[in-house]
């Protein structure tokens, strides 16, 4: 799978990052735990999605691309202008993740 942020900034990478170490982690419950011979997902990444040339280079290889939103940052538009891209590129859209800062940024985003 590749990922890719949808907006610049400094934590852009940092999404990345948070989403990888969690993969390859143990922790967290029985639920969110590797099944025993699952190995970790392979993912590479993209440059956040904002133009026809991000969205181009992300789609290869016929690859889903999975969208990283920020939660309380990513805007609808700016989700729909992402996947409106890939589409037009070609590109298979994977599914999104939705990163939070802690729980209680966790538990808005359901309400």
């Amino acid at each position: 799978m590749v990922l890719a942020p949808l907006d610049e900034g400094p934590d852009a990478a940092d999404l990345v990052e948070a989403l990888l170490l969690a993969c390859e982690s143990d922790e967290g419950g029985d639920t969110h735990r590797r099944r025993p011979g699952w190995s970790t997902p392979t993912f590479e990444t993209a440059p956040p999605i904002q133009t026809f040339a991000t969205a181009s280079e992300a789609v290869h290889g016929n690859v889903p691309v999975v969208l990283l939103l920020r939660c309380g940052k990513t805007r609808k538009s700016d989700l729909a202008r992402a996947v409106e891209l890939l589409t037009e590129a070609g590109g298979k859209i994977g599914g999104g993740v939705l990163i939070c800062r802690d729980a209680e940024e966790a538990t808005a985003a359901w309400r």
